[in-house]
């Protein structure tokens, strides 16, 4: 006889709204925007569920979502010059009815895997914002998980419930 199918349990969510857009997360999540943070650029970290996540949003004019991401994965290289960084998988990243583009990383320090990242990158055409969601942690499947649920959560207009891509 065939195990019974795992039913899985609705989890109560955190809204983030601070702003123009919104960000479902689930209960327990820490939100902290950064000071001077305002419609139109701005920077919030985030604790949630094993992983830190940090979101910045800027104007879209002369936005460069290859370039953001770029210029992420250099800052974070930058800031942890101990540590050895490996690019694991790339490329579009859906968010929404939004394209942008997407890095996951690995990083290890003596041989030893210290953890890894995903940066993505994406502009909200409706808003004119463009946003850049870095999130790290140390067990690689929870962060893509985490990383996932946040975008596929994101709506650009903070008005949805969630902004879901067509097929």
């Amino acid at each position: 006889k065939a195990p019974a199918p795992v039913v899985a349990e609705a989890v109560p969510i955190t809204k983030y709204k601070d702003f123009i857009f919104s960000l479902d997360m689930e209960s327990g999540a820490i939100a902290n925007t950064m000071a001077g943070s305002t419609e139109n650029q701005g920077t919030a970290t985030f604790n949630y569920g094993g992983v830190n996540a940090m979101l910045a949003w800027v104007p879209s004019a002369n936005f460069d979502p290859v370039g953001s991401v770029k210029g992420m994965f250099t800052a974070i290289q930058s800031s942890n010059s101990a540590a050895s960084f490996v690019t694991v998988a790339g490329g579009e990243l859906r968010v929404g009815f939004e394209s942008g583009e997407f890095v996951l990383y690995t990083a290890s320090e003596s041989g030893a895997s210290v953890g890894g990242g995903i940066i993505g990158s994406w502009s909200c055409a409706d808003t004119n914002t463009s946003f850049t969601l870095f999130v790290s942690g140390k067990d690689s499947t929870n962060l893509q998980l985490r990383f996932k649920r946040l975008i596929d959560k994101f709506d650009c207009d903070g008005d949805s419930d969630t902004a879901i891509a067509p097929n």
